[in-house]
Formats: structure tokens, sequence, C-alpha cells
């Protein structure tokens, strides 16, 4: 899925983490702040928990591969939706 600066996502964490950034990220949505050299989306994140702060980087960043993108939109409106629709079985 090509995604852009700007944008905002649903994200799933692939490898080995705890279940507390899986659950974390599948339940908030995050905007695209830049792309790295590497080709990784650089995902800006709000009300992250202490507990796995230490997971992301000073600014409230992860690096997000591609294939870690499951939804974008450039309306948080629609990711919004798209949320509760999963959250609420709708």
């Amino acid at each position: 899925m090509k995604c852009y600066i700007g944008d905002y996502v649903m994200c799933l964490e692939i490898g080995n983490y705890k279940d507390d950034i899986v659950e974390f990220l599948a339940n908030n949505i995050g905007h695209i702040i830049s792309i790295n050299y590497a080709g990784q989306y650089v995902v800006e994140f709000n009300n992250i928990p202490t507990e796995i702060f230490k997971h992301f980087d000073r600014n409230n960043c992860r690096k997000m591969d591609h294939r870690e993108i499951i939804r974008r939109s450039t309306s948080l409106e629609d990711l919004e939706i798209s949320l509760n629709i999963i959250k609420y079985n709708l």
C-alpha cells in the first residue's frame, strides 16, 4: 500500500513484540510525518501509555514497514469510523 506524508494510518505490528504494543497499535490511529531512507514510514502516535513508551522514539514516533500499514486515509475521520467498526463489530 502506497502511503504519503500527511496520511493517517492504522497499523498492525509484525514481529515478536509485547501484547501491549500490538494492542496499542490495533486501537490507535497514527500520522505519517516522514519516510526514511530505508523506505519505512515514520508514524507519530498520541497518548502512548508509559509502559510501552520506550518502544517509541522521543517524538512519539515508530518506524513502520509498508506491510504493517493496514489502512490509510487522508482523512482522520474516515479512519476513526473504520476503527469504531472494528472495535464494536458493526
